[in-house]
């Protein structure tokens, strides 16, 4: 029986690996979460042979691991906002950059025959 569950483990471990390699870039942000599942597969295997030694043990991987999953989950939270922050710091600058090559007479025309056409919709 302990040979089984290990030998399934080390299948388990071969598989998930490469799920993981071909997960790729799409993982980002996601390690923690893959990590949590991996110990979850060993504990479920560990529960074969004893469930109660594999409560205890994932009781203290709960106590360690939560952190890491949560400050992972944060840092992306954080990431995002900052990434969003320099799309539009960007966005900014390239309008900028363009106002700055137009002619304000073309400008206004523009605006006005926005304003009178209704915004270019082909529906009104």
């Amino acid at each position: 029986m302990h040979l089984a569950v290990v030998f399934g483990l080390l299948l388990f471990g071969v598989l998930f690996n490469w799920f993981v390699a071909w997960l790729g870039e799409r993982k980002r942000g996601q390690v923690a979460m893959l990590v949590v599942i991996g110990v979850a597969v060993t504990l479920a295997g560990a529960a074969v042979v004893d469930w109660r030694a594999a409560l205890w043990v994932g009781v203290c991987f709960v106590a360690s691991g939560a952190p890491m999953v949560l400050g992972e989950w944060w840092r992306g939270v954080v990431r995002r906002s900052e990434e969003a922050a320099a799309a539009r710091r960007a966005l900014e600058e390239a309008l900028r950059a363009a106002r700055a090559t137009v002619r304000p007479d073309v400008m206004a025309a523009s605006v006005r025959y926005f304003e009178d056409e209704g915004g270019g919709d082909d529906d009104a």
